[in-house]
Protein backbone atom coordinates (compact mmCIF):
# COMPACT_ATOMS: atom_id res chain seq x y z
CA UNK A 1 0.00 0.00 0.00
CA UNK A 2 0.92 3.96 -0.35
CA UNK A 3 1.56 3.58 3.52
CA UNK A 4 4.57 1.23 3.25
CA UNK A 5 7.97 1.22 1.44
CA UNK A 6 7.42 -2.47 -0.25
CA UNK A 7 11.03 -2.26 -1.59
CA UNK A 8 14.03 -1.00 -0.73
CA UNK A 9 17.80 -1.33 -2.23
CA UNK A 10 20.97 0.41 -3.67
CA UNK A 11 21.31 0.15 -7.14
CA UNK A 12 23.73 -1.54 -8.43
CA UNK A 13 24.09 0.74 -11.15
CA UNK A 14 24.53 3.99 -9.41
CA UNK A 15 27.86 5.24 -8.55
CA UNK A 16 29.54 5.00 -5.47
CA UNK A 17 29.12 8.84 -4.84
CA UNK A 18 24.99 8.68 -5.91
CA UNK A 19 23.47 5.59 -4.75
CA UNK A 20 19.97 5.26 -5.12
CA UNK A 21 17.37 4.37 -3.20
CA UNK A 22 13.80 2.69 -4.18
CA UNK A 23 10.45 3.69 -3.64
CA UNK A 24 7.75 1.20 -4.54
CA UNK A 25 4.52 1.87 -3.78
CA UNK A 26 1.57 0.04 -4.75
CA UNK A 27 2.43 0.13 -9.04
CA UNK A 28 4.95 2.38 -9.40
CA UNK A 29 8.21 3.47 -8.10
CA UNK A 30 10.41 6.68 -7.03
CA UNK A 31 14.47 6.60 -6.87
CA UNK A 32 15.91 8.99 -3.97
CA UNK A 33 19.46 10.15 -4.44
CA UNK A 34 21.18 12.03 -1.33
CA UNK A 35 23.10 14.44 -0.42
CA UNK A 36 26.95 12.36 0.42
CA UNK A 37 26.86 14.45 3.59
CA UNK A 38 24.01 16.25 5.38
CA UNK A 39 24.46 17.82 8.71
CA UNK A 40 21.41 18.39 8.90
CA UNK A 41 17.88 17.64 6.69
CA UNK A 42 18.14 18.79 3.65
CA UNK A 43 15.78 20.01 0.40
CA UNK A 44 13.94 17.25 -1.50
CA UNK A 45 13.51 18.01 -5.41
CA UNK A 46 10.78 15.77 -6.54
CA UNK A 47 11.19 15.25 -10.71
CA UNK A 48 8.95 13.81 -12.50
CA UNK A 49 9.74 12.81 -15.98
CA UNK A 50 8.35 13.72 -19.44
CA UNK A 51 6.96 11.32 -21.76
CA UNK A 52 4.41 10.44 -20.30
CA UNK A 53 4.98 7.03 -21.56
CA UNK A 54 8.82 6.71 -20.09
CA UNK A 55 10.94 6.05 -17.10
CA UNK A 56 13.80 7.16 -15.35
CA UNK A 57 16.73 4.34 -14.41
CA UNK A 58 18.50 4.35 -11.17
CA UNK A 59 21.87 4.92 -12.73
CA UNK A 60 24.19 7.68 -12.72
CA UNK A 61 22.72 11.46 -14.00
CA UNK A 62 24.53 14.15 -13.93
CA UNK A 63 21.43 16.85 -12.78
CA UNK A 64 20.79 14.64 -9.71
CA UNK A 65 24.70 14.43 -9.46
CA UNK A 66 24.58 18.52 -9.10
CA UNK A 67 21.77 18.78 -7.24
CA UNK A 68 23.17 16.12 -4.82
CA UNK A 69 26.70 17.65 -4.80
CA UNK A 70 24.74 21.30 -3.76
CA UNK A 71 23.56 19.91 -0.56
CA UNK A 72 19.51 18.65 -2.07
CA UNK A 73 18.16 14.90 -2.54
CA UNK A 74 16.22 14.13 -5.75
CA UNK A 75 12.88 11.71 -5.73
CA UNK A 76 12.57 11.01 -9.86
CA UNK A 77 9.42 9.56 -9.57
CA UNK A 78 7.74 6.52 -12.11
CA UNK A 79 4.25 7.30 -11.72
CA UNK A 80 1.57 4.77 -13.25
CA UNK A 81 1.79 5.13 -17.11
CA UNK A 82 5.51 5.20 -16.97
CA UNK A 83 7.23 1.75 -19.16
CA UNK A 84 8.15 -1.11 -17.67
CA UNK A 85 5.44 -1.20 -14.79
CA UNK A 86 2.89 -3.07 -17.27
CA UNK A 87 0.27 0.24 -16.41
CA UNK A 88 0.07 2.05 -19.51
CA UNK A 89 -3.78 2.49 -19.77
CA UNK A 90 -3.95 3.97 -17.03
CA UNK A 91 -2.97 7.06 -18.05
CA UNK A 92 -4.49 8.46 -21.11
CA UNK A 93 -7.93 10.48 -19.92
CA UNK A 94 -6.54 10.42 -16.35
CA UNK A 95 -3.61 13.24 -16.73
CA UNK A 96 -3.19 15.71 -14.28
CA UNK A 97 -5.24 13.36 -11.53
CA UNK A 98 -3.56 9.92 -11.74
CA UNK A 99 0.07 11.05 -11.78
CA UNK A 100 -0.21 14.09 -10.17
CA UNK A 101 -1.47 11.61 -6.81
CA UNK A 102 1.11 9.41 -7.64
CA UNK A 103 3.77 12.19 -7.09
CA UNK A 104 2.44 13.33 -3.81
CA UNK A 105 2.25 9.69 -2.96
CA UNK A 106 5.70 9.22 -3.13
CA UNK A 107 6.96 12.77 -2.29
CA UNK A 108 4.70 12.20 0.95
CA UNK A 109 6.33 8.53 1.62
CA UNK A 110 9.99 9.83 0.99
CA UNK A 111 9.55 12.78 3.67
CA UNK A 112 7.86 10.09 6.38
CA UNK A 113 10.34 7.70 5.80
CA UNK A 114 13.18 9.65 5.78
CA UNK A 115 12.56 12.57 8.19
CA UNK A 116 15.61 12.67 9.78
CA UNK A 117 17.31 13.48 6.30
CA UNK A 118 14.91 15.61 4.76
CA UNK A 119 13.49 18.89 5.33
CA UNK A 120 9.29 18.90 4.64
CA UNK A 121 9.62 22.56 4.62
CA UNK A 122 12.20 23.11 1.89
CA UNK A 123 10.34 20.68 -1.21
CA UNK A 124 10.53 21.63 -4.60
CA UNK A 125 9.36 20.38 -8.13
CA UNK A 126 11.50 20.36 -11.08
CA UNK A 127 10.24 19.07 -14.62
CA UNK A 128 10.27 18.91 -18.37
CA UNK A 129 7.50 18.74 -20.93
CA UNK A 130 4.89 15.92 -19.04
CA UNK A 131 7.22 16.55 -16.31
CA UNK A 132 6.59 20.25 -16.57
CA UNK A 133 3.07 20.03 -16.77
CA UNK A 134 3.28 18.04 -13.61
CA UNK A 135 5.25 20.43 -12.02
CA UNK A 136 2.64 22.89 -12.86
CA UNK A 137 -0.28 20.99 -11.53
CA UNK A 138 1.56 20.06 -7.97
CA UNK A 139 2.71 23.60 -7.53
CA UNK A 140 -0.54 24.90 -8.44
CA UNK A 141 -2.41 22.05 -6.83
CA UNK A 142 -0.19 21.38 -3.11
CA UNK A 143 1.89 24.60 -2.60
CA UNK A 144 1.93 23.81 0.92
CA UNK A 145 4.25 20.96 -0.32
CA UNK A 146 5.58 21.86 -3.24
CA UNK A 147 7.26 25.53 -2.71
CA UNK A 148 9.41 26.23 -5.46
CA UNK A 149 8.28 25.13 -8.93
CA UNK A 150 11.02 24.57 -12.01
CA UNK A 151 9.08 23.96 -15.49
CA UNK A 152 11.52 22.69 -18.83
CA UNK A 153 9.57 23.20 -22.00
CA UNK A 154 5.99 22.23 -20.20
CA UNK A 155 2.84 21.55 -21.78
CA UNK A 156 0.60 24.04 -19.94
CA UNK A 157 -2.53 24.16 -22.66
CA UNK A 158 -3.65 21.37 -24.02
CA UNK A 159 -6.68 23.26 -25.75
CA UNK A 160 -3.46 25.01 -27.92
CA UNK A 161 -1.01 21.76 -28.46
CA UNK A 162 -2.51 21.05 -32.04
CA UNK A 163 0.59 22.83 -33.25
CA UNK A 164 2.99 19.82 -31.50
CA UNK A 165 4.88 17.63 -33.70
CA UNK A 166 2.66 15.12 -32.35
CA UNK A 167 -0.88 16.21 -32.09
CA UNK A 168 -2.01 13.00 -31.50
CA UNK A 169 -0.46 13.39 -28.06
CA UNK A 170 -3.06 15.73 -26.49
CA UNK A 171 -6.25 13.18 -27.92
CA UNK A 172 -4.89 10.16 -26.13
CA UNK A 173 -3.83 11.27 -22.77
CA UNK A 174 -6.14 14.27 -22.76
CA UNK A 175 -9.07 12.23 -23.98
CA UNK A 176 -7.84 8.30 -23.28
CA UNK A 177 -7.54 5.38 -25.48
CA UNK A 178 -10.98 5.77 -27.26
CA UNK A 179 -9.11 7.94 -29.88
CA UNK A 180 -6.73 5.06 -30.85
CA UNK A 181 -9.10 2.38 -30.45
CA UNK A 182 -12.46 3.51 -31.72
CA UNK A 183 -12.51 1.71 -35.19
CA UNK A 184 -14.57 5.01 -36.79
CA UNK A 185 -11.89 7.55 -35.66
CA UNK A 186 -9.06 7.80 -37.67
CA UNK A 187 -5.81 10.33 -36.86
CA UNK A 188 -4.62 12.46 -39.39
CA UNK A 189 -2.37 15.22 -40.06
CA UNK A 190 -5.67 17.20 -40.99
CA UNK A 191 -7.36 16.78 -37.60
CA UNK A 192 -8.08 19.81 -35.77
CA UNK A 193 -10.35 21.04 -32.76
CA UNK A 194 -13.42 21.04 -34.43
CA UNK A 195 -13.37 17.27 -34.25
CA UNK A 196 -14.22 17.54 -30.42
CA UNK A 197 -17.20 18.25 -28.81
CA UNK A 198 -18.43 20.72 -26.01
CA UNK A 199 -17.42 18.08 -23.25
CA UNK A 200 -14.20 17.17 -24.83
CA UNK A 201 -13.26 20.60 -25.22
CA UNK A 202 -14.23 20.88 -21.08
CA UNK A 203 -12.01 18.56 -20.13
CA UNK A 204 -8.81 19.45 -22.13
CA UNK A 205 -9.34 23.34 -20.74
CA UNK A 206 -9.82 21.79 -17.54
CA UNK A 207 -6.58 18.97 -17.12
CA UNK A 208 -4.51 22.55 -18.12
CA UNK A 209 -2.61 23.81 -15.83
CA UNK A 210 -2.69 27.19 -17.51
CA UNK A 211 -6.61 27.69 -16.02
CA UNK A 212 -5.04 27.97 -12.78
CA UNK A 213 -2.24 29.88 -13.74
CA UNK A 214 -3.90 33.00 -11.84
CA UNK A 215 -3.47 31.18 -8.39
CA UNK A 216 0.29 30.34 -8.48
CA UNK A 217 1.95 31.81 -5.34
CA UNK A 218 4.91 29.71 -5.37
CA UNK A 219 8.44 30.83 -7.22
CA UNK A 220 8.62 30.04 -10.96
CA UNK A 221 11.24 29.37 -13.19
CA UNK A 222 10.41 28.44 -16.79
CA UNK A 223 13.15 27.01 -19.40
CA UNK A 224 12.08 27.46 -23.18
CA UNK A 225 13.82 25.75 -25.93
CA UNK A 226 12.64 28.20 -28.79
CA UNK A 227 13.26 25.78 -31.69
CA UNK A 228 11.21 23.25 -29.54
CA UNK A 229 8.15 21.32 -31.99
CA UNK A 230 7.12 19.15 -29.40
CA UNK A 231 6.05 21.43 -27.03
CA UNK A 232 5.94 24.48 -28.56
CA UNK A 233 7.83 27.04 -26.70
CA UNK A 234 3.86 29.53 -26.66
CA UNK A 235 3.27 26.73 -23.97
CA UNK A 236 5.79 28.05 -21.37
CA UNK A 237 5.18 32.09 -22.57
CA UNK A 238 1.42 31.63 -22.51
CA UNK A 239 1.55 30.35 -19.07
CA UNK A 240 4.45 33.07 -17.77
CA UNK A 241 2.32 35.37 -18.60
CA UNK A 242 -0.56 34.07 -16.77
CA UNK A 243 1.03 33.96 -13.29
CA UNK A 244 0.11 36.68 -11.11
CA UNK A 245 2.56 39.74 -10.68
CA UNK A 246 3.74 39.21 -7.39
CA UNK A 247 4.77 35.89 -7.74
CA UNK A 248 8.51 35.39 -8.02
CA UNK A 249 9.23 34.26 -11.68
CA UNK A 250 12.10 33.74 -14.31
CA UNK A 251 11.76 33.18 -18.01
CA UNK A 252 14.83 31.58 -19.50
CA UNK A 253 15.21 31.09 -23.74
CA UNK A 254 17.63 29.49 -25.45
CA UNK A 255 16.95 30.47 -29.10
CA UNK A 256 19.63 27.68 -31.01
CA UNK A 257 17.41 24.73 -28.70
CA UNK A 258 14.66 21.91 -29.40
CA UNK A 259 12.72 20.01 -26.62
CA UNK A 260 15.30 18.65 -25.05
CA UNK A 261 17.74 21.96 -24.32
CA UNK A 262 20.70 19.92 -24.95
CA UNK A 263 23.44 21.75 -26.14
CA UNK A 264 26.47 22.05 -24.11
CA UNK A 265 26.18 25.44 -23.38
CA UNK A 266 22.26 25.56 -22.97
CA UNK A 267 22.75 22.36 -20.59
CA UNK A 268 25.24 24.03 -18.10
CA UNK A 269 23.09 27.30 -18.10
CA UNK A 270 19.75 25.98 -17.39
CA UNK A 271 21.19 23.76 -15.19
CA UNK A 272 22.99 26.35 -13.38
CA UNK A 273 19.83 28.54 -13.13
CA UNK A 274 17.65 26.04 -11.39
CA UNK A 275 20.28 24.87 -8.68
CA UNK A 276 20.68 29.07 -8.44
CA UNK A 277 17.07 29.42 -8.31
CA UNK A 278 16.19 26.49 -5.98
CA UNK A 279 19.21 27.98 -3.40
CA UNK A 280 17.42 31.05 -3.77
CA UNK A 281 14.13 29.86 -1.93
CA UNK A 282 15.60 26.83 -0.09
CA UNK A 283 18.52 27.82 1.82
CA UNK A 284 17.50 31.29 2.87
CA UNK A 285 20.41 32.91 0.89
CA UNK A 286 22.90 31.26 2.81
CA UNK A 287 24.08 28.63 0.25
CA UNK A 288 24.30 30.49 -3.29
CA UNK A 289 28.35 30.42 -3.72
Amino acid sequence: GKDAITEYWTAPEASTSQDSTILSIDNFEAILKLPSHTKERCPLIVMPHGGPHSATRAAYSVPTAFLNARGMASLEINYQGSIGFDSYDVLPGNISTRDVEDCVAATRLALEKFSSILDPDRVAVCGGSHGGFLSGHLAIQYPSIFKVCCMRNPVTNLLTMMSSDIPDWLFVEGLGNKWMTDPDFTFSSSLTMNALDDEALATLRRCSPITKAHTVSVPTLIALGLRDRRCPPSQGLEYFRALPEATPKILLTYPEDDHAIDRPWSTADHWIQIVMWLEKYLFNNNNTT
